[in-house]
């Protein structure tokens, strides 16, 4: 029989040598690979088979086949090629149908709790996982199942009924039509990741398990990874304080944060300038403190320089760790990455692809549009706008309501002033004021 096997990932390359151990002849379509999958392309480099990275089409077909497979591909096969192979064509979906169709649908059957999940091998129709089931099965899912776990379990039982899918189709088999009431999944990763606080201490500890698919990142919860409920537990407040370096208005801001959900976590500012034993906002000032590797620090200072001081020493000293503190009444686009020891305030928005060094602050009401990149000790004041696909260097402060336009390079060791509207790069130190901005000093 001639096979077009569209495939990847380890299913992928199972699925080929099932078909090849029955003397078909098959040809491949896969992706690219990250040295953590299964290579499907090497696998026909070794075996001699025809393959193609290119998005499968009528016109790029090496023969007409007698089937086709969709084993874990990532792009959705057009009518025409469905057409072409009269309908002998089936996908594997690693989740029951009709309940879990879309992509992601197996780590939101983990997140939801169900007890159950599984996979199904169904004929591709125009709709999205809508087509008749050929073979379905379900998989227990553990208490102590992680995505990664339960992945690998649910694609070695389908593996072991992949053939028996093949020869249904081969004989003409219609199928079974889906009965129930679906749901649709969309791609990419559930809630962006991220954990939130209305969410009970069991689907908690769910979506921990659920997000655990290294190298991928752990989920987030106020803007920490947390890989375990151990982790999340500490990230609660157990088991160590944290340290405010500074006790002035940016220390107030932090704390507002900080108490923005309540947390149950011991703070305390350090100031040389403090009275010892203070109390600021509920928090217990010392004038000293020395730094332990099992507290938490937060540089509480609005001045660029002196942070970056205070953040070196904290680094320098006994394995400190600076953590970042965000707002949850924030907002932070997709694969954005944001830096330790970064505050970001209440109401700022980042978008998508961004990139925030660490050790600096983006405060309340400022927006940084998508694919910009903040550097190192920086200080973007409230209400300052950075405009998409800007660079802005390290120790650069960003005055309020100022604006950086589009496309614009701001070296290192620049003050905007407020106000200021930034159109030309900024190539050279000092500060700049007014609209358009200028040097002043």
């Amino acid at each position: 029989m001639k096979v077009i096997l569209c495939g990847y990932h380890w299913t992928g390359c199972k699925a080929l040598e099932l078909l090849l151990e029955e003397g078909n002849e098959v040809y491949v379509y896969t992706h690219e690979t990250e040295n953590y999958i299964a290579d499907l392309e090497g696998l026909c480099i070794r075996k001699q088979i025809g393959y193609s990275l290119d998005k499968i089409t009528v016109d790029n077909m090496p023969f007409v086949p007698d089937m086709i497979c969709s084993i874990y591909y990532r792009w959705i096969i057009k009518q025409d090629v469905i057409d072409i192979v009269k309908g002998r064509i089936f996908n594997l979906h690693p989740a029951l149908l009709p309940k879990y169709r879309g992509c992601s649908s197996l780590t939101w059957a983990m997140i939801n709790g169900e007890d159950r999940c599984g996979f199904t091998f169904h004929y591709i129709t125009a709709g999205c996982d809508t087509g008749n089931i050929i073979i379905q099965k379900t998989v227990e899912i553990e208490d102590f199942d992680t995505q990664l776990t339960l992945y690998n379990r649910v694609m070695f039982e389908s593996m072991n009924c992949f053939m028996e899918a093949v020869h249904l189709v081969e004989e003409g088999y219609q199928g079974v039509p889906q009965q129930g009431i679906p749901s649709q999944y969309k791609r990419g990763c559930p809630l962006e990741g991220k954990l939130t606080d209305e969410m009970d201490e069991k689907m908690k500890e769910r979506f921990i398990r659920a997000m655990c698919y290294p190298p991928f990142p752990a989920a987030q919860y106020r803007g920490q990874e947390v890989a375990t409920l151990k982790e999340l537990q500490k990230v609660l407040g157990g088991g160590y304080k944290v340290i405010l370096f500074g006790c002035g208005g940016h220390a107030r801001s932090i704390i507002n944060v900080l108490r923005e959900r309540c947390i149950e976590v011991e703070i305390i500012l350090v100031d040389s300038h403090a009275i010892d034993q203070e109390r600021i906002l509920g928090c217990r000032t010392e004038r000293e403190r020395t730094i332990r590797e099992n507290d938490r620090y937060i540089i509480a200072v609005g001045d660029n320089q002196k942070r970056a001081r205070i953040y070196d020493e904290v680094k320098n000293s006994h394995n400190g760790k600076c953590i970042s503190v965000i707002s949850m009444n924030t907002s932070i686009g997709m694969e954005s990455k944001i830096g330790e020891g970064t505050f970001v305030a209440p109401q700022a928005y980042i978008g998508s692809q961004v990139i925030i060094g660490y050790n600096t602050i983006i405060n309340t009401g400022s927006i940084i549009e998508h694919e910009a990149i903040i550097g190192n000790h920086t200080h973007i004041a409230p209400q300052a706008t950075i405009c998409g696909r800007s660079r802005i260097g390290n120790y650069v402060f960003c005055g309020a309501g100022s604006t950086v336009i589009d496309k614009i390079n701001v070296c290192d060791n620049v003050t905007i002033g407020a106000g200021a509207v930034v159109k030309e790069d900024i190539l050279e130190a000092g500060t700049y004021v007014g609209v358009p901005a200028r040097r002043v000093s």
